[in-house]
Protein backbone atom coordinates (compact mmCIF):
# COMPACT_ATOMS: atom_id res chain seq x y z
CA UNK A 1 0.00 0.00 0.00
CA UNK A 2 1.34 3.43 -0.94
CA UNK A 3 -0.29 5.73 1.66
CA UNK A 4 0.01 5.08 5.41
CA UNK A 5 -1.44 8.32 6.38
CA UNK A 6 -4.15 7.79 9.18
CA UNK A 7 -8.14 9.07 8.40
CA UNK A 8 -7.37 12.18 10.66
CA UNK A 9 -4.14 13.20 8.49
CA UNK A 10 -6.11 12.19 5.29
CA UNK A 11 -8.94 14.35 6.24
CA UNK A 12 -6.49 17.51 7.22
CA UNK A 13 -4.77 17.54 3.63
CA UNK A 14 -8.21 17.24 1.94
CA UNK A 15 -8.36 20.58 3.69
CA UNK A 16 -5.52 21.41 2.66
CA UNK A 17 -5.43 19.91 -0.96
CA UNK A 18 -8.55 21.26 -2.35
CA UNK A 19 -7.86 25.29 -2.35
CA UNK A 20 -4.15 24.58 -3.21
CA UNK A 21 -6.48 23.18 -7.16
CA UNK A 22 -8.62 26.07 -6.88
CA UNK A 23 -5.99 28.62 -6.20
CA UNK A 24 -4.06 27.10 -8.99
CA UNK A 25 -7.50 26.70 -11.33
CA UNK A 26 -7.23 23.18 -11.42
CA UNK A 27 -9.61 20.61 -12.21
CA UNK A 28 -10.27 18.06 -9.42
CA UNK A 29 -9.18 14.81 -11.18
CA UNK A 30 -7.50 11.94 -9.44
CA UNK A 31 -4.19 13.11 -10.58
CA UNK A 32 -4.27 16.84 -9.24
CA UNK A 33 -5.58 15.82 -6.01
CA UNK A 34 -2.63 12.85 -5.55
CA UNK A 35 0.12 15.34 -6.67
CA UNK A 36 -0.70 17.61 -4.16
CA UNK A 37 -1.51 15.08 -1.45
CA UNK A 38 1.78 13.76 -1.94
CA UNK A 39 3.24 17.14 -1.67
CA UNK A 40 1.40 18.11 1.16
CA UNK A 41 2.22 14.93 3.18
CA UNK A 42 5.83 15.23 2.37
CA UNK A 43 6.18 11.26 1.14
CA UNK A 44 7.16 12.42 -2.14
CA UNK A 45 10.66 14.66 -2.05
CA UNK A 46 11.27 14.35 -5.38
CA UNK A 47 8.04 15.72 -6.27
CA UNK A 48 8.41 18.16 -3.29
CA UNK A 49 11.78 19.74 -4.68
CA UNK A 50 10.19 19.60 -8.27
CA UNK A 51 6.97 21.51 -7.66
CA UNK A 52 8.82 24.08 -4.74
CA UNK A 53 10.73 25.45 -7.48
CA UNK A 54 7.74 25.41 -10.31
CA UNK A 55 6.00 27.36 -7.32
CA UNK A 56 8.81 29.95 -7.31
CA UNK A 57 6.93 31.20 -10.22
CA UNK A 58 4.05 33.53 -9.07
CA UNK A 59 1.87 31.51 -12.41
CA UNK A 60 -0.46 29.27 -11.09
CA UNK A 61 0.29 25.41 -12.16
CA UNK A 62 -1.44 24.53 -15.07
CA UNK A 63 -3.27 21.33 -15.38
CA UNK A 64 -0.86 19.92 -18.41
CA UNK A 65 2.20 20.67 -15.35
CA UNK A 66 0.13 18.81 -13.10
CA UNK A 67 -0.02 15.45 -15.44
CA UNK A 68 3.76 15.83 -16.21
CA UNK A 69 4.34 16.00 -12.60
CA UNK A 70 2.41 12.94 -12.15
CA UNK A 71 3.80 10.87 -14.76
CA UNK A 72 7.21 11.60 -13.71
CA UNK A 73 7.19 11.53 -9.72
CA UNK A 74 4.28 9.44 -8.87
CA UNK A 75 3.41 7.32 -11.92
CA UNK A 76 7.36 6.35 -12.59
CA UNK A 77 7.77 4.75 -9.28
CA UNK A 78 5.73 1.79 -11.05
CA UNK A 79 8.29 1.99 -13.88
CA UNK A 80 11.12 1.34 -10.83
CA UNK A 81 9.24 -1.00 -9.11
CA UNK A 82 9.12 -3.15 -12.65
CA UNK A 83 13.18 -2.57 -12.74
CA UNK A 84 13.62 -4.04 -9.35
CA UNK A 85 11.41 -6.99 -10.68
CA UNK A 86 14.21 -7.23 -13.51
CA UNK A 87 17.13 -7.40 -11.39
CA UNK A 88 15.59 -10.11 -9.32
CA UNK A 89 14.83 -11.93 -12.07
CA UNK A 90 18.97 -11.86 -13.51
CA UNK A 91 19.99 -12.47 -9.84
CA UNK A 92 17.14 -15.60 -10.29
CA UNK A 93 19.30 -16.67 -13.75
CA UNK A 94 22.80 -16.16 -11.97
CA UNK A 95 21.75 -18.55 -9.25
CA UNK A 96 20.64 -20.86 -11.95
CA UNK A 97 23.59 -20.53 -14.12
CA UNK A 98 25.78 -21.59 -10.83
CA UNK A 99 23.86 -24.27 -9.76
CA UNK A 100 24.02 -25.74 -13.40
CA UNK A 101 28.16 -25.18 -13.20
CA UNK A 102 28.30 -27.20 -10.02
CA UNK A 103 26.00 -30.12 -11.06
CA UNK A 104 28.49 -30.13 -14.50
CA UNK A 105 31.45 -30.32 -12.27
CA UNK A 106 30.11 -33.07 -10.15
CA UNK A 107 29.17 -34.81 -13.47
CA UNK A 108 32.55 -34.21 -14.33
CA UNK A 109 34.53 -35.46 -11.66
CA UNK A 110 32.29 -38.63 -11.98
CA UNK A 111 33.10 -39.47 -15.53
CA UNK A 112 36.41 -38.98 -14.23
CA UNK A 113 36.37 -41.29 -11.47
CA UNK A 114 35.07 -44.16 -13.85
CA UNK A 115 37.83 -43.22 -16.19
CA UNK A 116 40.07 -44.07 -13.35
CA UNK A 117 38.67 -46.86 -11.86
CA UNK A 118 38.41 -48.45 -15.75
CA UNK A 119 42.14 -48.15 -15.61
CA UNK A 120 42.73 -49.67 -12.19
CA UNK A 121 40.45 -52.82 -14.00
CA UNK A 122 42.81 -53.35 -16.94
CA UNK A 123 45.77 -54.42 -14.38
CA UNK A 124 45.20 -57.15 -11.40
CA UNK A 125 43.69 -56.12 -8.42
CA UNK A 126 43.63 -57.98 -5.44
CA UNK A 127 39.99 -58.19 -3.33
CA UNK A 128 41.46 -55.78 -0.86
CA UNK A 129 42.53 -53.11 -3.92
CA UNK A 130 39.16 -53.80 -5.35
CA UNK A 131 36.94 -53.19 -2.27
CA UNK A 132 38.81 -50.08 -2.01
CA UNK A 133 37.98 -49.61 -5.12
CA UNK A 134 34.06 -50.28 -5.43
CA UNK A 135 33.71 -48.30 -1.87
CA UNK A 136 35.31 -45.00 -3.79
CA UNK A 137 32.72 -45.66 -6.64
CA UNK A 138 29.82 -45.55 -4.10
CA UNK A 139 31.30 -42.60 -2.35
CA UNK A 140 31.17 -40.96 -5.97
CA UNK A 141 27.86 -42.24 -6.94
CA UNK A 142 26.04 -40.97 -3.38
CA UNK A 143 27.56 -37.88 -4.19
CA UNK A 144 26.33 -37.18 -7.88
CA UNK A 145 22.96 -38.94 -7.17
CA UNK A 146 22.89 -36.41 -4.21
CA UNK A 147 24.24 -33.33 -6.55
CA UNK A 148 21.30 -34.25 -8.64
CA UNK A 149 18.74 -34.90 -6.35
CA UNK A 150 19.46 -30.69 -4.79
CA UNK A 151 19.92 -29.37 -8.50
CA UNK A 152 15.98 -30.88 -9.35
CA UNK A 153 14.92 -29.78 -5.90
CA UNK A 154 16.23 -26.35 -6.66
CA UNK A 155 15.07 -26.21 -9.97
CA UNK A 156 11.61 -26.77 -9.08
CA UNK A 157 11.54 -24.14 -6.45
CA UNK A 158 13.44 -21.68 -9.35
CA UNK A 159 10.47 -22.75 -12.25
CA UNK A 160 8.04 -21.38 -9.07
CA UNK A 161 9.91 -18.31 -8.47
CA UNK A 162 9.87 -17.32 -12.18
CA UNK A 163 6.70 -17.84 -12.55
CA UNK A 164 5.50 -15.81 -9.87
CA UNK A 165 7.95 -13.10 -10.67
CA UNK A 166 6.77 -13.22 -14.49
CA UNK A 167 3.00 -12.57 -13.05
CA UNK A 168 4.13 -9.86 -10.90
CA UNK A 169 6.10 -8.11 -13.53
CA UNK A 170 3.20 -8.62 -15.85
CA UNK A 171 0.85 -7.04 -13.26
CA UNK A 172 3.64 -3.84 -12.73
CA UNK A 173 4.88 -3.47 -16.20
CA UNK A 174 0.82 -3.00 -17.12
CA UNK A 175 -0.25 -0.91 -14.58
CA UNK A 176 2.85 1.45 -15.14
CA UNK A 177 2.12 2.34 -18.76
CA UNK A 178 -1.69 1.96 -18.73
CA UNK A 179 -4.30 4.63 -18.15
CA UNK A 180 -6.38 3.00 -14.96
CA UNK A 181 -9.87 5.34 -16.51
CA UNK A 182 -9.54 3.76 -20.18
CA UNK A 183 -7.16 0.88 -20.05
CA UNK A 184 -5.29 2.60 -23.20
CA UNK A 185 -1.55 3.34 -22.89
CA UNK A 186 -0.80 5.99 -20.74
CA UNK A 187 1.83 8.78 -21.93
CA UNK A 188 4.91 7.01 -20.66
CA UNK A 189 3.38 3.93 -22.16
CA UNK A 190 3.13 5.77 -25.45
CA UNK A 191 6.46 7.11 -25.21
CA UNK A 192 7.64 3.48 -24.61
CA UNK A 193 5.46 2.24 -28.23
CA UNK A 194 6.81 5.92 -29.86
CA UNK A 195 10.32 5.02 -28.45
CA UNK A 196 10.02 1.44 -29.83
CA UNK A 197 8.82 2.29 -33.48
CA UNK A 198 11.60 5.28 -33.46
CA UNK A 199 14.60 2.52 -32.66
CA UNK A 200 13.41 -0.32 -34.89
CA UNK A 201 13.75 1.28 -38.05
CA UNK A 202 16.21 2.76 -40.28
CA UNK A 203 13.89 5.86 -41.06
CA UNK A 204 12.80 6.44 -37.66
CA UNK A 205 9.35 8.04 -37.91
CA UNK A 206 9.65 8.81 -41.95
CA UNK A 207 6.02 7.45 -43.22
CA UNK A 208 4.35 7.23 -39.59
CA UNK A 209 1.51 9.41 -38.77
CA UNK A 210 0.50 11.06 -35.33
CA UNK A 211 -3.27 12.02 -34.35
CA UNK A 212 -3.60 14.15 -31.24
CA UNK A 213 -7.91 14.81 -30.54
CA UNK A 214 -9.28 16.70 -27.79
CA UNK A 215 -12.76 16.79 -26.40
CA UNK A 216 -14.66 19.52 -27.17
CA UNK A 217 -15.94 21.61 -24.64
CA UNK A 218 -15.53 18.70 -22.03
CA UNK A 219 -15.05 21.77 -19.06
CA UNK A 220 -18.55 22.31 -19.65
CA UNK A 221 -19.84 18.66 -19.61
CA UNK A 222 -17.84 18.26 -16.20
CA UNK A 223 -19.86 21.59 -15.01
CA UNK A 224 -23.02 20.45 -16.38
CA UNK A 225 -22.82 16.84 -15.58
CA UNK A 226 -20.58 15.71 -13.18
CA UNK A 227 -17.10 14.85 -13.38
CA UNK A 228 -18.57 11.01 -13.10
CA UNK A 229 -20.47 11.62 -16.53
CA UNK A 230 -16.68 12.98 -17.46
CA UNK A 231 -15.36 9.98 -16.77
CA UNK A 232 -17.95 8.54 -18.83
CA UNK A 233 -17.17 10.28 -21.64
CA UNK A 234 -14.07 9.85 -21.47
CA UNK A 235 -14.29 5.94 -21.57
CA UNK A 236 -16.59 6.01 -24.28
CA UNK A 237 -14.18 8.35 -26.81
CA UNK A 238 -11.59 5.90 -25.66
CA UNK A 239 -13.87 3.14 -26.78
CA UNK A 240 -13.95 4.83 -30.52
CA UNK A 241 -10.28 5.29 -30.78
CA UNK A 242 -9.92 1.72 -29.72
CA UNK A 243 -12.12 -0.04 -32.12
CA UNK A 244 -10.44 2.18 -34.99
CA UNK A 245 -6.81 0.81 -34.47
CA UNK A 246 -5.36 -1.98 -35.76
CA UNK A 247 -2.11 -3.70 -35.87
CA UNK A 248 0.87 -2.09 -34.50
CA UNK A 249 -1.33 1.38 -34.41
CA UNK A 250 -1.14 2.81 -30.35
CA UNK A 251 -3.86 4.66 -28.83
CA UNK A 252 -2.87 6.60 -25.45
CA UNK A 253 -4.90 8.95 -23.26
CA UNK A 254 -2.13 11.67 -22.80
CA UNK A 255 -4.07 13.08 -19.75
CA UNK A 256 -7.44 14.59 -18.94
CA UNK A 257 -9.58 14.58 -22.16
CA UNK A 258 -6.14 14.48 -24.64
CA UNK A 259 -5.60 11.50 -26.18
CA UNK A 260 -3.22 10.34 -29.21
CA UNK A 261 -2.92 7.78 -31.59
CA UNK A 262 0.23 6.66 -33.38
CA UNK A 263 -0.55 4.89 -36.67
CA UNK A 264 2.96 3.11 -38.29
CA UNK A 265 3.09 3.01 -41.73
CA UNK A 266 0.40 5.38 -42.36
CA UNK A 267 0.43 8.37 -44.58
CA UNK A 268 -0.66 11.90 -43.89
CA UNK A 269 -4.03 11.15 -45.91
CA UNK A 270 -4.72 7.75 -44.49
CA UNK A 271 -4.00 9.20 -41.00
CA UNK A 272 -6.52 12.29 -41.70
CA UNK A 273 -9.01 9.13 -43.14
CA UNK A 274 -8.82 7.84 -39.63
CA UNK A 275 -8.85 10.39 -37.69
CA UNK A 276 -12.25 11.69 -39.61
CA UNK A 277 -13.69 7.84 -39.31
CA UNK A 278 -13.04 9.00 -35.40
CA UNK A 279 -14.60 12.32 -35.23
CA UNK A 280 -17.83 10.94 -36.86
CA UNK A 281 -17.97 7.93 -34.88
CA UNK A 282 -17.62 10.18 -31.56
CA UNK A 283 -20.22 12.36 -32.90
CA UNK A 284 -23.13 9.91 -33.68
CA UNK A 285 -22.69 8.26 -30.52
CA UNK A 286 -25.76 8.87 -27.60
CA UNK A 287 -24.42 8.99 -23.69
CA UNK A 288 -27.17 8.27 -20.80
CA UNK A 289 -26.23 9.09 -17.24
CA UNK A 290 -25.64 6.45 -15.51
CA UNK A 291 -28.84 5.26 -13.56
CA UNK A 292 -31.24 7.30 -15.66
CA UNK A 293 -32.37 7.70 -18.72
CA UNK A 294 -31.28 11.03 -19.71
CA UNK A 295 -28.81 11.78 -22.42
CA UNK A 296 -26.40 13.97 -22.29
CA UNK A 297 -25.87 16.84 -24.70
CA UNK A 298 -24.13 15.58 -27.93
CA UNK A 299 -20.22 14.81 -27.60
CA UNK A 300 -17.96 15.76 -30.51
CA UNK A 301 -14.06 15.73 -30.87
CA UNK A 302 -11.18 17.96 -32.22
CA UNK A 303 -8.47 15.87 -34.12
CA UNK A 304 -4.74 17.03 -35.51
CA UNK A 305 -2.92 14.91 -37.51
CA UNK A 306 1.01 14.97 -38.60
CA UNK A 307 2.85 12.79 -40.78
CA UNK A 308 6.51 12.05 -39.22
CA UNK A 309 10.18 12.74 -41.49
CA UNK A 310 13.24 10.87 -41.28
CA UNK A 311 15.12 12.16 -37.92
CA UNK A 312 12.04 13.61 -36.40
CA UNK A 313 12.13 13.39 -32.56
CA UNK A 314 8.67 12.00 -30.91
CA UNK A 315 8.58 15.49 -29.35
CA UNK A 316 8.63 17.49 -32.65
CA UNK A 317 6.06 15.46 -33.74
CA UNK A 318 3.68 15.50 -31.03
CA UNK A 319 4.14 19.35 -31.16
CA UNK A 320 3.14 19.39 -34.94
CA UNK A 321 0.14 17.35 -34.58
CA UNK A 322 -0.80 19.54 -31.36
CA UNK A 323 -0.22 22.61 -34.11
CA UNK A 324 -3.13 20.84 -36.28
CA UNK A 325 -5.27 20.69 -32.90
CA UNK A 326 -5.08 23.73 -32.35
CA UNK A 327 -5.87 24.89 -35.91
CA UNK A 328 -8.94 22.37 -35.40
CA UNK A 329 -10.21 24.53 -32.38
CA UNK A 330 -9.71 27.78 -33.32
CA UNK A 331 -11.63 26.86 -36.82
CA UNK A 332 -14.97 25.86 -34.97
CA UNK A 333 -14.40 22.56 -32.85
CA UNK A 334 -15.83 18.77 -34.41
CA UNK A 335 -13.16 19.07 -37.26
CA UNK A 336 -9.85 17.82 -38.50
CA UNK A 337 -6.79 19.62 -39.34
CA UNK A 338 -3.53 18.39 -41.11
CA UNK A 339 -0.31 19.77 -40.52
CA UNK A 340 2.01 18.77 -43.48
CA UNK A 341 6.05 17.48 -42.97
CA UNK A 342 8.94 20.00 -42.65
CA UNK A 343 11.20 20.92 -45.76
Amino acid sequence: MRYHETSEHSGELLRLILPRIARHGGTYYPTSYAVWYEYLAGINPRLADALNARLNDPRPVSNDETVRLFARYIAARDVEAAEKLHAEFNALLLQLGTLASSAGADAADFSRALQEASAQLDAPLDSGALRELIQVLARRTTAVQSSTDEMRHQLESSAQQITALKDQLDKVQGEALTDSLTNLRNRRGFERAAESLLGSRPNGLQGSSLIMADIDHFKRINDSYGHLVGDQVIRSVAGVLHSNIKGRDVAARFGGEEFAILLPDTDLDAAALVAEQIRLAVGRGRLKRTGSNEYIDKVTISLGTACGYAGESVDALIHRADVALYQAKQSGRNRVETVAAAA
